[in-house]
Order: structure tokens, then C-alpha cells, then sequence
């Protein structure tokens, strides 16, 4: 038998639902946030992420980026400088220290976060 690749998807494997499609606008949004937050100087709140990480192709939710920055925080990417009030967000600032590299850390359905890079859990979730 002679295989032949038809579609070459990269370096990593992609992620499929239980049919067999691509789940990548989530996993898309993820890392699209992380390289804004990699990238931002100094203070920035969700809203700053969403503008620096939404594209045409991947719109970026304010649902998501609230839940990505207070998982990261949970985990110890993100520091909040200020703690927002009903129509304040939270302000937070990049840990520089824990830039392991491009992938984004990985938020399980237990919310507990493992750094994609590594591969080491840094935040549990909660119990079963």
C-alpha cells in the first residue's frame, strides 16, 4: 500500500469533536489571546485583549477573554494590578517569567491549566 498526505495540518495534531470536525475556533481564540498578552506592554485589561487578538477570521468573545485572564491569573501568568469594580475590569500584567513559549496554556474541563509547552499541570480544578 502507498499512503499519500492530502491535507498537511502542521507540526501538531489537530483537535477533533467526537464527529471527527476541527475544533480550532476556540483553541484559534486561545492562542490568539496568549501572543496579545505575550506581546502587550504593561497594564492592559480584557478589553485591550480582545482588540489586540480578534482578526477577521477569529473574532474574539469578551466571554472568552474573561474567563482566558482569570484562569491565567488562577494559574500565575497573570498578576491583577487593580481590582475592577461593576463597570471596571480587572487590569493585569503579563508575568514575563512565565512566557514557556508560543502555545497557549491549556484550560481543561476541570478549569485546571496546564502549560501547553510544558506539559506541567500549574493550577488543579476542582474535584470530581
Amino acid at each position: 500500500r502507498v499512503y499519500y498526505l492530502v491535507r498537511d495540518v502542521g507540526v501538531n495534531a489537530p483537535q477533533v469533536d467526537s464527529r471527527g470536525e476541527a475544533t480550532s475556533s476556540r483553541d484559534a481564540a486561545r492562542t490568539q489571546m496568549w501572543n496579545a498578552m505575550r506581546i502587550l506592554k504593561g497594564d492592559f485589561d480584557r478589553r485591550d485583549v480582545v482588540a489586540a487578538a480578534s482578526t477577521e477570521a477569529c473574532v474574539v468573545s469578551d466571554e472568552a477573554a474573561k474567563f482566558f485572564c482569570a484562569h491565567l491569573e488562577r494559574a500565575g501568568y497573570l498578576i491583577a494590578t487593580s481590582r475592577g469594580t461593576r463597570h471596571v475590569f480587572n487590569r493585569y500584567r503579563f508575568v514575563r517569567a512565565m512566557n514557556s513559549g508560543p502555545r497557549a496554556p491549556i484550560i481543561g474541563r476541570d478549569l485546571s491549566v496546564m502549560d501547553g509547552n510544558t506539559g506541567k499541570i500549574l493550577c488543579e480544578g476542582r474535584a470530581k
